[in-house]
C-alpha cells in the first residue's frame, strides 16, 4: 500500500473529508488529493507529521509497508481488551518482559512472510 492509499484509508476510517483532512492538518484540499492519488508521491517530512498528528499514528506508520491496527480497530478487538485486562497489576519488570515476547513473537511473524 502507498503513501497516498494509506492516508485515504486512515482518512476514511476516521469518517473525515479531504477538506477536513486539510483543515486538521493545515495543508490544503488540492495537497490531500495530490498526495491521495499519487501526484505527490512522497511529502517533504513536515508534511509527513502534520498528516500523521491529523490521523493519529506515526510519520513512520504513514512511510512503512507493514499494516498496523488504527485506534479503532484496537478499542473494538475483544484480544486486544483481554491483553490490557490481564496486564493490570503486572509489575514495571513484568511489563517489559511482556513487551519483549510482543517483539519476540512480532519478528518471528516477519520473518516467516519473507
Amino acid at each position: 500500500m502507498n503513501i497516498g492509499d494509506k492516508i485515504r484509508k486512515l482518512r476514511e476510517e476516521k469518517g473525515i473529508t479531504q477538506t477536513e483532512l486539510a483543515r486538521l492538518s493545515k495543508l490544503t484540499s488540492v495537497a490531500i488529493c495530490n498526495i491521495e492519488n499519487g501526484k505527490r508521491p512522497v511529502p517533504s517530512s513536515g508534511t509527513l507529521q502534520k498528516l500523521a498528528s491529523a490521523l493519529h499514528v506515526t510519520t513512520d506508520y504513514l512511510l512503512s509497508d507493514e499494516e498496523e491496527f488504527s485506534d479503532e480497530d484496537i478499542l473494538r478487538d475483544p484480544n486486544i481488551k483481554m491483553m490490557f485486562e490481564s496486564a493490570k497489576g503486572l509489575t514495571k519488570e513484568d511489563l517489559k518482559g511482556v513487551i519483549s515476547y510482543i517483539r519476540y513473537v512480532k519478528s518471528q511473524s516477519k520473518k516467516k512472510k519473507k
